[in-house]
Formats: structure tokens, C-alpha cells, sequence
């Protein structure tokens, strides 16, 4: 073969080694490039991720107090159930005893208007007679006056007393009400609190 020839030939053979060596160097820029693109956005949504984890964390966190304050505020209504029902079941009590004092002073009344009534009834029947007889009866002035004295301090005695009862039964009938509309109040506040609980 001539020179010439080889000569062709080398320079065909550098060429053909230049245009490949361009090619695995154009493909490897690319290659390279492109895992470049794919760290990058693996990176941007590692970092979406993480906030977005952080943004859950913190929803948790306030969810949690959340949570611990409701559970707090259930265990004073829960608390505050268990005294009111304590003090209904004292105000029961109370009512009982405000009723059995009532129908004690009702009876106690009774009792004392009936011998009132006995006392006016035989003071009437007998007239001025057992008033008069009393005084004649007397020994002395001082005798007739203090015969005075005591019929007066009957009448006087059996006012008071009546007075006195009729006082009591106004009092006891005025606590009984009283009482009785507390205990509704503590069952509505009750009923409230039991409701509210539910919730």
C-alpha cells in the first residue's frame, strides 16, 4: 500500500476515534446530568417530607394538650358530680328532718289550741262564776290579787305559747320550702353537670 493510503486511513482512524471519544464523553455528561436531577429532587422531596412530618409532629403535640385539658376538665365535672350528689343526699336529709319538725310542731300546736279551747270552753261554761268564786275564796286582799294575777298569767301563757307555735310552724314550713327548692336546684345542676360529662 502507498503512503498515501495510510495516511488516509490514519486520519479516518483518528477521526472515527475522535467522534467516539466525543460520543462516550457527550453520553457520560449526560448520564452524569441527569442522576444530578434525580439527587436533586430526591433531595427537594426528602425535604418536603420532613416538613411535612415536622408540621404533623406539631399538629400531635397541640392535639395532645388538647386532649389533656378535656381530660382534666372531665375529671373536675366528674368531681364536682360526685359532691353535688353528696349534698343532694344531705339536702334529702335535711328535708326529712325540716318535715318530721314540721308535723311535730303542726301536732304540738294541735295539742295546745285543743287544751286552749278546754280552758275558754270551761272558763265560758262556768262563767264569771269560777273567777268570782276564786276571789271570794280569798283570804286576803293580797290572796285575790294574786288569784288575779294567775288567771292573767294563764290567758297571757296560753297567748304566748300560741304564738310561739304558730311561729314554729311558719319557720319549719318556711325552711321545708326552702330546703325543697335547693334540692331541685342541685338536681338541675346535677343533670347539667351529668349532660355537659357526655358531651
Amino acid at each position: 500500500m502507498t503512503q498515501r493510503i495510510r495516511g488516509k486511513r490514519l486520519i479516518a482512524a483518528a477521526l472515527v476515534c475522535t467522534l467516539a471519544a466525543g460520543m462516550v464523553q457527550g453520553t457520560n455528561a449526560s448520564t452524569i446530568r441527569d442522576a444530578q436531577d434525580k439527587i436533586n429532587e430526591a433531595n427537594q422531596q426528602l425535604n418536603q417530607t420532613t416538613g411535612t412530618i415536622s408540621n404533623i409532629e406539631k399538629e400531635q403535640n397541640s392535639l395532645q394538650k388538647e386532649i389533656d385539658a378535656l381530660d382534666s376538665e372531665l375529671v373536675a365535672l366528674l368531681l364536682d358530680i360526685d359532691v353535688l350528689k353528696d349534698e343532694i343526699a344531705q339536702k334529702e336529709q335535711d328535708i326529712e328532718q325540716a318535715t318530721a319538725d314540721l308535723q311535730e310542731a303542726q301536732e304540738t300546736e294541735k295539742r295546745q289550741y285543743e287544751s286552749m279551747k278546754k280552758r275558754i270552753r270551761f272558763m265560758y261554761e262556768r262563767g264569771d262564776n269560777a273567777l268570782v268564786e276564786s276571789l271570794l275564796g280569798a283570804g286576803s286582799m293580797a290572796d285575790v290579787l294574786n288569784r288575779v294575777e294567775y288567771f292573767n298569767q294563764i290567758y297571757d301563757y296560753d297567748r304566748t305559747m300560741l304564738n310561739e307555735y304558730q311561729d314554729t310552724v311558719k319557720q319549719v314550713a318556711s325552711l321545708k320550702e326552702t330546703l325543697e327548692q335547693e334540692q331541685q336546684d342541685m338536681v338541675a345542676l346535677k343533670e347539667n353537670q351529668e349532660t355537659l360529662a357526655m358531651t
